[in-house]
């Protein structure tokens, strides 16, 4: 008799136990695993970024200004060509010409590498910012349980059900102390 009771609430215990954690893995299941964010958008508004964005714009103005000194001066070396074409011997006409190519495809170089170099300094000079943001993204999704954050800026991800995830933006941007 002792023997049966102790059976009975050994499976009283053990049925209520699988039912406790049957409704704790509904729950984990019912419970959003994804999140999203309007990356860039918060990014433009972290100081570090603007910091940066007005870096790249100073290096870009530099850029553009030796461009323009470049450009005038394949002008005027042009115009100069064109006034005495006439009166140059053909030895000279020939070295004139070769200088003005030299400088139409120096000049292509420069703005190719400038768009380089700008590319580059956009990703040098943005990277503490974005590594803040990761930071402060990587704990608002642990603190949430979420598996994955999803960038929608920009219409990556055409839809989302509002009940399924969780929009993180507010969190982080109040984590990182700015506001929309």
């Amino acid at each position: 008799m002792v023997m049966k009771r102790y059976s009975l609430f050994f499976l009283f215990t053990l049925v209520s136990l699988l039912g406790a954690f049957a409704q704790q893995a509904d729950s984990v299941q019912a419970a959003p695993q994804f999140g999203v964010i309007d990356y860039e958008g918060v990014l433009v508004l972290m100081p570090e970024y603007q910091e940066a964005q007005a870096q790249v714009d100073d290096l870009k103005r530099k850029y553009e200004a030796e461009s323009e000194r470049a450009e005038a001066e394949f002008q005027r070396k042009f115009a100069e060509f064109l006034e005495g074409q006439k009166d140059f011997p053909q030895n000279i006409m020939e070295k004139r010409q070769k200088e003005l190519q030299t400088l139409l495809e120096q000049s292509v170089q420069f703005r190719q590498t400038a768009q380089k170099l700008l590319k580059e300094a956009r990703q040098d000079y943005t990277a503490n910012a974005r590594r803040r943001l990761d930071a402060v993204l990587a704990q608002v999704a642990a603190n949430h349980h979420l598996l994955f954050v999803f960038n929608n800026s920009g219409d990556h991800i055409p839809f989302v059900d509002a009940e399924r995830v969780v929009d993180v933006e507010a969190e982080v941007l109040t984590t990182l102390g700015l506001s929309k």
